[in-house]
């Protein structure tokens, strides 16, 4: 899928005020997140929260295997601490992603097809029944990961666009559209 742009974009700028016309450009993206995407998005989203996770996951099957090889009588601790350990990281490795995969598979709206027409102004996504329309500044941040955009508009609450759909010199454009709206 590729972005279709348009030298000379019209827009509106909102009830009963012109319609202005210019060279300013304009993108328009056609998408679909894929599973794998939706997963990946999620997870590394809250890369230190994860880290802590795996950390006292692994902090807690060490300490079992301590309290087990060491000659005192704390064995009934020690079968608390395992459990726990290996929760900790079946649900970082195994459970997140499963419940991620479910979600994505049961909402309909996080899975379907969307055109995103990206202007000055803002964004408009078009899903199957729905539309947005959002301007620039609704949103709070962007971070730029490796394969997406994750336009923030509240704290946990975002759009992602992947990269994958533009081409170089949109991706370019994209991100200077954004430095200029002082979000990179």
């Amino acid at each position: 899928m590729t972005p279709s742009r348009d030298a000379a974009l019209t827009f509106e700028s909102g009830p009963n005020q012109t319609v202005q016309r210019g060279t300013i450009s304009g993108m328009e993206l056609n998408y679909k997140l894929s599973e794998e995407e939706f997963v990946r998005v999620q997870i590394s989203r809250h890369p230190v929260a994860l880290r802590i996770q795996v950390a006292m996951g692994c902090f807690l099957v060490l300490l079992y295997l301590l309290v087990i090889f060491m000659p005192t009588n704390h064995d009934g601790l020690a079968w608390l601490l395992l459990p726990c350990g290996v929760y900790l990281l079946c649900d970082r490795y195994l459970l997140a992603p499963y419940r991620l995969r479910k979600l994505f598979r049961r909402s309909p709206m996080i899975n379907c097809e969307r055109r995103v027409s990206i202007n000055p102004n803002g964004i408009t996504t078009f899903l199957p029944d729905a539309t947005e329309d959002v301007r620039w500044s609704v949103f709070q941040r962007v971070d730029e990961l490796n394969g997406n955009f994750l336009l923030f508009y509240a704290p946990r609450s975002y759009y992602v666009i992947p990269k994958r759909t533009f081409t170089t010199g949109s991706l370019e454009e994209f991100r200077s559209l954004l430095r200029e709206k002082g979000f990179l």
